[in-house]
Formats: structure tokens, sequence, C-alpha cells
């Protein structure tokens, strides 16, 4: 409300003064609705333990990721626990849709460069560190991987593999804090220590990659051959 005395009044008749200015004392507005809401950072519900790969597969599907909302299908893993272990990042289109992983077209090239090495797909246990498909078939974000990553270390220990093939560089940044880059220790030998066991890890690089880039496909041969080689004394 303006408040107009005698002096004011004189002013404004001789147009000498502008027009009067608010008071002061202008109402205040509310904290909360001039400061933007934080975003709820990503973190699971809860982590429990499991005890099975059934047990396991309930909490990932109750654990609260938003990337469950995008996609059609849970892609969990494909063949039998106990085999050699095969990591990915994530499902694509194809995987999305038919439920397995590496089912799409580097899938079929992973599957193919397997069998030159006596290791056909029953053989081989598969799964990814993130099981639903991000939108657009983007590559997994930091915050998501580290979301996926108990999950990852308690499948892991549940398959009880004999050696693990990460493959491409979302499994290996998932599950070594400071790794060097895949293209500096792809074919080398990792060791991964889990709930007082020790796991044999092996970076390759992933079939994706070696499409893009075919030139690269001697080096992934030798790296084949260190599997094959690993897998005989296993």
């Amino acid at each position: 409300m303006y408040v107009f005395s005698k002096r004011n009044i004189t002013h404004l008749i001789l147009g000498t003064q502008p027009y009067p200015t608010p008071p002061s004392s202008a109402p205040e507005i509310p904290p909360s609705a001039s400061t933007p809401t934080q975003p709820t950072p990503l973190t699971p519900k809860k982590i429990l333990k499991p005890s099975s790969m059934q047990d396991l597969e309930h909490n990932l599907l109750h654990c609260g990721s938003h990337l469950k909302k995008g996609a059609q299908s849970f892609v969990f893993s494909d063949g039998k626990p106990g085999n050699i272990m095969l990591i990915g990042e994530a499902p694509g289109a194809q995987e999305d849709e038919q439920g397995k992983p590496f089912v799409g077209k580097s899938g079929q090239l992973l599957m193919r460069m397997f069998e030159c090495i006596g290791l056909p797909r029953n053989k081989l246990y598969i799964t990814n560190i993130v099981p639903w498909r991000p939108e657009n078939n983007r590559t997994p974000t930091k915050q998501e991987i580290l979301f996926f990553q108990p999950f990852m270390k308690q499948h892991i220990a549940l398959a009880n593999p004999p050696l693990i093939v990460l493959v491409g560089s979302t499994p290996l940044n998932a599950l070594f804090p400071k790794p060097e880059g895949i293209t500096r220790v792809h074919g080398t030998t990792l060791e991964l220590s889990l709930e007082e066991k020790t796991f044999t890890c092996i970076p390759i690089y992933h079939p994706a990659y070696l499409l893009r880039n075919p030139f690269k496909k001697k080096e992934a041969w030798y790296d084949l051959l260190t599997i094959q080689a690993k897998v005989l004394t296993c």
C-alpha cells in the first residue's frame, strides 16, 4: 500500500516528484518457492545379500532403478552359472526385445569369436552390468554403473565362475576402482577379490568397438588365445 503525505501530493500535482516507491517492508518470498529442489541421488532402495540367483533377480527387479521404466525387458543373464562368465555393458535394442544378452549384431560377432576357441554359447554364462536398456541405446552413466556395481559383485559370487571375461570398458570400470584404459589392459589378467575369494578377469574389446574398428581384430584374436590358454588351466 502506498502512503501519500501532503508534500507528496503537492509534488505530484506540480510534476516535480515521481510516483512514490513502494514501502521497503515488502513481503519476502518463502525460501521453498525460490530454491530449486535438489535431485534425489541414485541409490538402491536397500541392498540385501541374496542366497540364490532367484533372490538376486528379485532384488534387481525391485531395486528402484529409473531405467526400468524405459525398457521393454529385464535382461538378467543367459547360460549356466559356473561356466566362463562374460560381463558386458547393457542390453541393446535386440537384447531389450528378446530379453537375452548379446543377441544383436555385436553379440553375434562375440559368439563367433568364442566359438573359434572352443567356447560356444552353451558353455558360457552371459550377463551385463546394467540389466535394462538405457534410453536411445546410450552408454550407462557413471552413476548408473555405481548403482549396479554391488549387484554385479553379488552376481559373481553366486555364479562362482572359473574365469571372468570383461567385455569392454564399462564392466572394467565397474569392478576395478582405478583401472587403466581398455586399450592398455585388454588381454591381461586382473585379480578381483570378493568375499575372501579371488576371481581371475581378462578384459577384451567390446565387439561393437571391433565392428567400428576392424583393424583391432588382430589384437582381439590374441586376447582370445590368452583366454583359451587360461581356460585350459582352470
